[in-house]
């Protein structure tokens, strides 16, 4: 029977023993067994006594313990047999078999092999004899795997911080696994089981990496190898330590590459310090650097030695990048620094010597050596020398010139010593990065004497009247002797090789006599120095002149004494006694007798005395003195004769000429104006005021006089063009003539260089008035014209040197328009026809024109094209590639787009003829421009040409922002307006207005040019904040508006509290103000707080808009900060200081950094513009002297220029004789101004004069009083300054405006009550069409009636009054009433006429009846305006009316005239080409009236005669006549006391004539003052005529004359010597004379007064 479970109950026995530890090497797996037996043959039991539940008890990997039952019945023995099989034996005699003991019931099989599977069988013995019956139990088993080998070669490296990377080797054996065990410190864990542990699972292969440790920390591990039993055998293990890594050190810094050679870089860099111990290398060819520094090649660092390291074995010329990482002590490295570098080039051989070392020219100082080159590889030379016959050994040693000093094979050595000898080594050097030096050849030279230093001390002493004795003292130095030169006469011998030589070689010491020279003769010498060289150098030498000795003079004859015209002067006259005279003496003294000598009394010495007169001055007004005159000659210590005597007595004169007032103004203004469009590399190009084209820096202040490339002789312009760039070139392109040609340059930006592009054959070849340009294809076009074969040139540059081509030439006009698309527009006249139409040009070196479409067909003097656009560079538009034009087809005006070809080429819109000129801007997909004055878009299609707006013109001259169009403009009622647009209807719309800050129309606004360079107003953009000043409630302000969230304007700060202006945006034309923007957050301007003008800056917030600095501190004055630019410091502008004047000054946005630039070379300010401006009262046109009327307070108004206030109101006392501000009408800079006496006038105890803020010009009114100063017509004002000012007056309170359109659209009369200060006007005058009146065509008849004359030729009169106001006259075509017209307050009115053909005289008594033709002139007469000088020509001489009529060519003709034509009758005809009547001048002498004609060639200007023309008979008779060519009257005849003054001028090239007078006594004429100098007449003051006058003694100086030549004389000498004084607007008022000027050039403004 079988044992029931037999193989279950052991594997449950397995596991049993499993769990108490029995078998702790075992796997489950290995106690599975298998168990069985054989049951006994049934019917014989003795045969069933087998052991049974045989099994397996205990597994080694050698052993199995085996473990049964003994037999139930007795046996002698077991027999145990097993096999190396999973089959157990047949029976126990099979395999191996062992006998064991009876009373065993286990037993260990040894000697096994491991990890075999082994079958066994246990039978009993009985009696020796096996069971046989049964073959026992039997059970299989497995035995263990052995245990594994320890691992081997087990190490450790630290990668990190934190982290080991463990190594090892398998040791072989059972080994599948492995096991790990560490702990910190030098001693590892005891066990695989101890420590931290890493198990098996966690590990895979033979490494590991260990992470999470601690830094700089000593960990000891160990390794164990486990096999693959179920419990597995763990090895004892191998051992290691090993130490994380400290914190990788610091990054070094300062990494450079530095190339040695062509196969070698060196590295040097600085140490980051902290842990480093070391450094590593990477490096790889190419443009990127290696990642870290174990890529690329890597040089560890054991092969580097400090903090530098050169790499070898590189590639010549090759680029490589570099990584330089610190490591520490535990290998920690740092991330690393990189640099690039380059090998050199393959070294060059040593190069041979160079041959044939020389010298050329040999100076006391310099060598000028030259040589030849050796060839090879020389690049270069170097230079050694020193003193001596032995030059250095090598070319480093000695005195060396580098090679960057030497250029060719000459090089001048220069700074050496004189008479020394130099011995000099030349070496060849070759190009390699640390060249080769070649030996060197030699050459010795001596230099040359130094040149002698002139001799000092030359006296020249006349020793006889043969010989002058020549003494000196030597200059010392290299001086071996001396030659001596001299001729007669005053001037010394140019050098000592001219003139009458001596010496040389026997002339050593330092004096000799020259003899042989003729007596009284002057004689002029020249001593110079020589030296011993071959040639001698001669010094320059010194001068002296001395004349031979003279006999005694003999004594003057015929002294007279003729007392001056003012009281501290005598004028001396007498006749030389000849001789040996050659010069006088005065001597005088006070009192009846004359000095004894001339050595007595008061001397006056020769030196001051010139010819055979002199004026003595500084004497006493009416006192006697007594004069001796005296002879001398010519010897040094002369003779002097004993001379004559002569008495008189002083005149008494004005006493002085005092001051009275003194002008503020720094007395300078700008010399220069800036031609520059912006600056460059802090430059800009100047112009002086002597047309001087300069550099200036405007850092330094630094002047250079530009020199342009290829043009020679004086550039006389210059045109900054445009900027233009080409390739990685950046240029402005200029045009520049020297007058003969014109040229287009380039100015490289980068290199600070020009280049002569293109030169005309002519300067007006370029068009200089307008320079036409375009850029096209990346080129810059430029048209010429040749004037030779007398066509049109078109080039094309790229701004380089030899980078210009001819592109065509044409016959005709062309000019550039603009490029669209793949073409370059332009307009052309082919046949210069006055017919333009549209062409393109294709892109290439040569192209010719194609014309676009004819759109005026068949028209040869009809422009398809409106002509004066091409002149406008705005007047054309591109959008995408279409081009935009204007044309006319001869009927209608439209506006075109083409895309170049004729059928592409189609009309958009009409456009009135009135107009031509539309301003195009490109905004998005659309093209904004103005159509008759509203504002229009077009997007290329008719249907999408529409008007955006009529309320407001279109300007191009704005701005574009995140896609809106800003511009100005002036509205239908006259107010200037911002205004923004999208490109649609809707998004068009009124952002602000300005009111009145613009007063310039579309041409210019507050001295801001439109331009494209110039905005079309002032402003700034700060973020999204447009900020710009506008007048409103509160004055010329700051306003800003959002530029992104909309929303109303908002004022930014009132800096002038109230109304005034706290913003200056211009104050003259040529000095325009703005905004200018020194940081994206803060901009500058001009701001004016307390009526100064100064620099202020913003951030576009009322506490941020601050004044900078005060650059005039005078108190009041303004800087007036004015043409912003950038450059300098941040932006350079013109500023007036108060020691300065105006300069630029440069600002960087600080106070401490706003400075003038330089003080330049100022030149004086005129007087007319810096000084004072007289302004006149009434004046009476019948004499020759202009009155003056003052106020009844006794003061006389004027406008003067201070230049801390502008042109204000200022008044003189002419009782206290003070000049003082009166008031102040625009504090400030800006003030009232002055354009010349047209613009003021003096009626009715009133003076009318013109007050400016901004443009607008106003009228204002004063009687004298403050309270009295008013705005005379009520805030009206003319923006363009032709201001209309009272011309007459009515009664004595009401005064006459002609009439203007400022004042009334109808045209009519304005009355000015000057009692009430209100304007009114006079109704129903013209109809509305007499037009603007000028100044001059308003004139009294009456006390209460004036005349005036219309466009249409009408004479109107009016008394104020609409019934009084009527036409005397409405025949004529044309009135003259401006020029010279006469008149007699209680008869007629004389005036020109035309009525017909030609001109006559016509009279007027104020009525229509008495209003008629006096005076008819050739009526057949058509040419020209003739008789047109019958108006201008009437004289009242004594009331007696005489008139000139001029009939061209034929005759001019003497009248006089009652004022009808019944009572004129003819005096006299002259011939008009010879004797045209000039003057009439009229004089009363006791009862009797004369009258003098002075006449003239009106064509030619000759035979210049003067008649005198008695009265009572009308006969002329001729006095006097010149017949000198081509004079015309300069100085007007001036009539006082008994004389007539009058000068000639030469009509042809300016030259004057003497100064004659008329006496009216005598009828004589006679030479007042003999000159060829300009006299201009100051006073008639005392019975003389002040005027100045300039001669070569005294300059230009205050004269007088009492008429006669011995009364004419200098009066002061205010500016001594030659120098002159300046002197202008005489005022004689109250029995004074006021001059205004100055007494030197660089003084400032005066008023004086003439002191009696």
């Amino acid at each position: 029977m079988s044992s029931p479970n037999a193989t279950s109950v052991i594997t449950i026995l397995a596991f049993s023993l499993l769990l108490q530890g029995c078998f702790l090497t075992s796997k489950v797996t290995d106690l599975a067994v298998k168990t069985d037996s054989t049951e006994s043959p049934i019917g014989d039991p003795a045969f069933s006594n087998n052991p049974t539940s045989l099994y397996i008890s205990g597994v080694t990997y050698q052993s199995l313990q085996l473990t049964w039952t003994a037999p139930a019945k007795s046996f002698d023995s077991y027999k145990l047999a097993y096999l190396q099989s999973s089959t157990a034996p047949t029976d126990c005699a099979i395999g191996t078999t062992l006998s064991l003991a009876s009373n065993l019931t286990n037993y260990a099989v040894m000697g096994l092999l491991a990890d075999t599977t082994y079958s066994f069988r246990l039978c009993s013995v009985k009696n020796g004899t096996v069971t046989t019956i049964s073959e026992g139990s039997f059970v299989t088993g497995k035995t263990l795997i052995a245990p594994p080998n320890n691992p081997i070669s087990f190490s450790g490296v630290a990668s990190s911080i934190s982290q080991i990377n463990l190594t090892w080797a398998s040791g072989g054996g059972t080994t599948v696994d492995y096991r790990i065990s560490y702990q910190t410190g030098a001693t590892a864990p005891t066990t695989c089981d101890a420590g931290t542990m890493i198990s098996e699972s966690l590990i895979s292969g033979t490494g590991y990496s260990v992470t999470g440790l601690t830094a700089n920390t000593q960990y000891s591990f160990r390794l164990c190898a486990i096999n693959g039993n179920l419990t597995p055998d763990v090895s004892s293990g191998v051992t290691t330590t090993v130490t994380t890594l400290q914190t990788p050190p610091p990054n070094p810094s300062g990494l450079t590459a530095t190339p040695n050679s062509d196969t070698q870089i060196t590295l040097s860099w600085t140490s980051g310090g902290g842990s480093t111990s070391g450094f590593i290398i990477a490096y790889q060819a190419g443009a990127n650097n290696p990642a870290d520094c174990t890529i690329g090649t890597v040089i560890p660092a054991s092969s580097i030695i400090g903090t530098s390291h050169a790499i070898t074995g590189l590639t010549a010329s090759t680029a490589y990048r570099f990584r330089v990482c610190a490591i520490n002590s535990s290998n920690s490295v740092s991330s690393g620094i990189t640099v690039a570098g380059t090998t050199l080039a393959t070294p060059q051989a040593p190069p041979p010597n160079p041959t044939g070392l020389t010298s050329g020219s040999v100076s006391d100082s310099s060598v000028n050596l030259s040589w030849t080159s050796g060839g090879g590889t020389t690049a270069d030379y170097r230079i050694s020398y020193q003193t001596g016959a032995t030059a250095p050994a090598t070319c480093a040693a000695g005195t060396t010139i580098s090679e960057s000093l030497i250029a060719g094979t000459t090089h001048s050595v220069t700074g050496l010593s004189s008479n020394t000898q130099y011995s000099f080594r030349l070496c060849a050097i070759n190009g390699n990065a640390t060249p080769d030096v070649s030996s060197g050849i030699t050459y010795s030279v001596t230099t040359a004497y130094a040149a002698p230093p002139n001799v000092t001390g030359l006296t020249a002493t006349p020793t006889s009247d043969t010989q002058i004795n020549l003494s000196w003292t030597s200059g010392g130095g290299s001086t071996s002797g001396y030659r001596i030169a001299y001729v007669s006469g005053v001037s010394a011998p140019a050098n000592c090789a001219t003139g009458t030589q001596v010496g040389e070689g026997s002339i050593t010491g330092t004096s000799h006599t020259i003899s042989s020279l003729t007596a009284a003769t002057q004689y002029s010498f020249r001593v110079c120095a020589i030296n011993a060289n071959g040639t001698p150098d001669v010094s320059s030498g010194m001068t002296a002149t001395a004349t031979t000795l003279q006999a005694a003079p003999p004594n003057p004859t015929g002294l007279t004494a003729t007392p001056g015209g003012i009281d501290s002067e005598v004028t001396l006259s007498w006749i030389s006694g000849g001789g040996s005279t050659v010069d006088y003496r005065i001597s005088y003294q006070s009192g009846g007798a004359a000095p004894a000598t001339c050595a007595a009394g008061t001397t006056i010495s020769e030196s001051a005395i010139s010819g055979t007169s002199h004026t003595v001055t500084g004497l006493t007004g009416g006192t006697l003195y007594s004069f001796r005159v005296c002879a001398i000659n010519g010897n040094a210590v002369p003779y002097v004769s004993t001379g004559i005597t002569v008495f008189t007595v002083t005149k008494k004169l004005a006493t002085a000429l005092r001051t009275i007032f003194t002008s503020e103004a720094p007395n300078k203004s700008l010399n220069y104006s800036i031609i520059s469009k912006n600056v460059i590399n802090n430059q800009v190009i100047i112009k002086d005021t002597s047309d001087v084209y300069k550099i200036l820096n405007v850092v330094t202040g630094v002047q250079s006089t530009l020199s342009l490339p290829g043009i020679s002789g004086t550039i006389l312009s210059f045109v900054d063009i445009t900027d233009y760039s080409y390739s990685t070139n950046n240029y402005r392109m200029i045009a520049a003539s020297n007058g003969t040609n014109g040229y287009i340059l380039s100015y490289n930006i980068d290199t600070d260089t020009y280049t002569n592009l293109l030169e005309s054959d002519s300067s007006y070849g370029l068009y200089f008035n307008d320079i036409d340009y375009a850029i096209f294809d990346n080129y810059f076009y430029v048209m010429a014209y040749d004037s030779t074969s007398i066509r049109s040139v078109l080039y094309r540059t790229n701004g380089a040197s030899g980078g210009t081509n001819q592109v065509l030439t044409t016959a005709g006009a062309i000019n550039l328009l603009e490029s669209a698309g793949s073409y370059l527009y332009v307009s052309h006249d082919p046949n210069n026809t006055d017919a333009k139409e549209l062409y393109r040009i294709s892109s290439g070196a040569t192209s010719s024109l194609t014309l676009v479409k004819d759109i005026c067909p068949g028209n040869m003097s009809c422009h398809g094209l409106v002509s004066h656009d091409f002149i406008e560079r705005r007047s054309r538009g591109v959008l995408g590639t279409n081009f935009y034009f204007v044309g006319t087809d001869g009927t209608t005006t439209r506006l075109y787009k083409t895309d170049g070809t004729s059928g592409g080429t189609v009309a958009l819109t009409t456009l009135t003829s009135e107009m031509l000129r539309s301003h195009y801007v490109t905004l998005g997909s659309v093209l904004l421009f103005d159509k008759d004055g509203e504002t229009w878009k077009t997007d290329g299609t008719v249907g999408g040409t529409t008007a955006l707006t009529t309320a407001i013109p279109f300007m191009q001259s704005g701005f574009t922002y995140s896609g809106n169009y800003y511009w100005v403009a002036e509205s239908a009622a006259s107010n200037f307006e911002l205004w923004k647009t999208d490109g649609t209807p809707g998004g068009t719309a009124l952002v602000d207005t300005l009111e009145g800050l613009y007063t310039f129309g579309d041409n210019r606004i507050e001295g801001l040019y439109l331009s494209e360079e110039n905005p079309h107003f002032p402003y700034v953009i700060l973020g999204t904040d447009l900020i710009y000043p506008a007048r409103k409630a509160q004055g010329v302000e700051l306003y800003k508006v959002s530029l992104t969230g909309g929303g109303a304007p908002v004022l930014v700060k009132d800096i002038t509290p109230g109304s005034g202006d706290g913003v200056v945006t211009a104050i003259e034309d040529q000095y325009p103000a703005n905004l200018f923007k020194i940081s994206p957050t803060h901009f500058l301007f001009s701001g004016n707080l307390n009526g100064e003008a100064e620099l202020w800056i913003s951030d576009g917030t009322s506490a941020g808009t601050i004044l900078l600095k005060d650059i005039n501190t005078h108190v009041p004055g303004s800087s007036i900060p004015t043409g912003y630019m950038a450059g300098g410091a941040g932006v350079i502008f013109y500023a007036i200081s108060a020691t300065h004047g105006r300069e630029l000054w440069t600002s960087d946005g600080t106070a401490v950094g706003t400075v003038e630039v330089f003080d330049s070379v100022t030149t004086p300010i005129d007087l007319e513009s810096f000084g004072i401006v007289p302004v006149y009262g009434s004046s009476n046109w019948t004499t020759t002297t202009r009155n003056y009327a003052p106020f009844s307070n006794n003061k006389l108004m004027s406008i003067y220029f201070d230049p801390f206030r502008g042109s204000e109101l200022f008044q003189l006392d002419i009782v206290n004789d003070t000049f003082d501000l009166f008031s102040e009408l625009v504090p400030g800079y800006i003030g009232t101004r002055s354009s010349g006496a047209n613009q003021h006038s003096f009626f009715a105890n009133t003076f009318f004069f013109p007050v400016s803020i901004g443009h607008s010009t106003y009228v204002h009114s004063t009687d004298g009083t403050l309270a009295g100063t008013v705005d005379a017509l009520g805030g009206l004002n003319d923006m363009f300054f032709n201001i209309v000012f009272p011309r007459a007056q009515i009664s004595t309170s009401k005064v006459i405006i002609p009439p203007s359109d400022v004042f009334d659209a109808n045209l009519e009369f304005i009355v000015f009550d000057t009692t009430t200060r209100t304007p009114s006007n006079v109704s129903s005058v013209c109809g509305g069409t007499c037009g603007r009146m000028t100044n001059g065509a308003v004139v009294s008849i009456t006390p209460d009636i004036v005349a005036y004359a219309d466009p249409n030729g009408d004479i109107w009169k009016t008394d104020g009054t609409a019934g009084g106001t009527a036409m005397l006259n409405i025949d004529l075509t044309d009135i003259d009433l401006n020029s010279g017209t006469a008149f007699d307050s209680s008869k007629y009115l004389f005036f020109a006429g035309k009525a017909g053909v030609g001109y006559g005289l016509w009279a007027t008594n104020g009525t229509q009846i008495g209003t008629e033709l006096v005076l008819n002139l050739n009526p057949s007469y058509t040419v020209g305006d003739v008789g047109r000088y019958a108006g201008s020509k009437v004289w009242n001489v004594n009331n007696v009316f005489y008139a000139v009529a001029l009939d061209s060519g034929v005759k001019s003709e003497l009248y006089t005239t009652g004022g009808t034509g019944a009572t004129t009758s003819l005096v006299k005809t002259f011939n008009a080409t010879t004797q045209s009547i000039f003057y009439l001048v009229g004089a009363e002498q006791a009862d009797t009236a004369k009258i003098f004609v002075l006449t003239g060639d009106y064509q030619n200007g000759i035979s210049n005669d003067v008649f005198f023309l008695n009265p009572s008979d009308g006969t002329l008779t001729s006095i006097a006549s010149n017949t000198t060519a081509n004079f015309m009257f300069t100085l007007s005849p001036i009539q006082y006391d008994n004389v007539i003054l009058f000068q000639l001028q030469n009509d042809t090239d300016g030259t004057f004539e003497s100064v004659k007078n008329i006496n009216v006594t005598t009828n004589a004429i006679s030479t007042v003052l003999t000159t060829t100098a300009p006299v201009s007449r100051m006073c008639n003051k005392g019975g003389r005529l002040y005027f100045t006058h300039s001669d070569a003694t005294y300059g230009t100086e205050l004269w007088y004359s009492n008429g006669l030549a011995s009364g004419t004389q200098i009066w002061q000498d205010a500016n001594p010597g030659v120098s002159s004084s300046e002197f202008g607007s005489p005022i004689e008022i109250n029995n004074k004379c006021y001059l205004w000027g100055r007494t030197n050039s660089t003084a400032n403004s005066k008023i004086f007064i003439l002191d009696f």
